[in-house]
């Protein structure tokens, strides 16, 4: 299902923000989906790991539960090893969904397991801007999509945790002029925004890719989808 791939972090010149914190990383499809916030794409690269059931957010909240489920068509692997599988640098899908603001992304990556305080690695292979250590928490400071600061602080973020280079997400927010985000990454921010559920968990995509192994994919998931 995940083949390698390599990203280009720099691809939003100009736009929110002029390059990203890691130049280049070889990474996988999820990490590419989560990167041009393609949420949709994510819940069809992990549709072998979610049952379409009602009650499976409730499932997946316990955490405890996270590890049972399971793909078999990827040799056992699980949905909780998927999702936090790093790139180059220990980058996951949650730290590129979080650098570029896609908050459809990170919401449901978070409510499939997505550790939230995972940090990156220094490992020789990338030049990241921000450094090693950096949580996903720290690419939203420097993203500067407050959005996706909250959703990540409701999600247990650690507002305090510093990189190897010593910086808080709020000094990563100060080093790269977002000033919009003093207040959102204060310590002292009692505020906590309630997030619901993402909306891509309950779609019955199981029985539709399924279809589509059955005909020995004759028909692209794509065009059964639109159908």
């Amino acid at each position: 299902m995940f083949v390698a791939i390599v990203t280009n972090m720099r691809h939003k010149h100009n736009t929110l923000h002029e390059a990203g914190p890691s130049c280049c990383i070889l990474g996988t499809a999820l990490h590419l989906a989560a990167l041009n916030g393609h949420a949709s794409c994510i819940r069809i690269l992990l549709v072998d790991y979610i049952p379409s059931i009602p009650a499976f957010y409730k499932l997946v909240k316990k955490r405890s539960r996270i590890h049972e489920f399971v793909s078999e068509f990827n040799e056992g692997t699980s949905l909780y090893e998927i999702i936090n599988k790093p790139a180059d640098g220990g980058v996951t899908a949650l730290h590129m969904a979080a650098l570029n603001g896609h908050v459809d992304s990170l919401c449901l990556l978070l409510d499939l397991g997505a550790c939230v305080n995972v940090v990156t690695l220094e490992d020789g292979t990338t030049i990241d801007l921000i450094g090693a250590g950096s949580t996903p928490l720290h690419y939203a400071a420097y993203g500067g999509n407050p959005h996706c600061c909250q959703i990540l602080i409701a999600r247990g973020a650690n507002l305090t945790a510093e990189n190897e280079k010593g910086w808080s997400p709020l000094e990563v927010a100060r080093l790269w002029h977002r000033e919009w985000l003093e207040e959102v990454l204060s310590a002292h921010q009692q505020d906590r925004i309630i997030t619901l559920p993402s909306p891509y968990l309950s779609l019955p995509l199981m029985s539709v890719v399924k279809i589509a192994r059955f005909y020995n994919n004759s028909i692209s998931i794509h065009e059964l989808i639109q159908t």
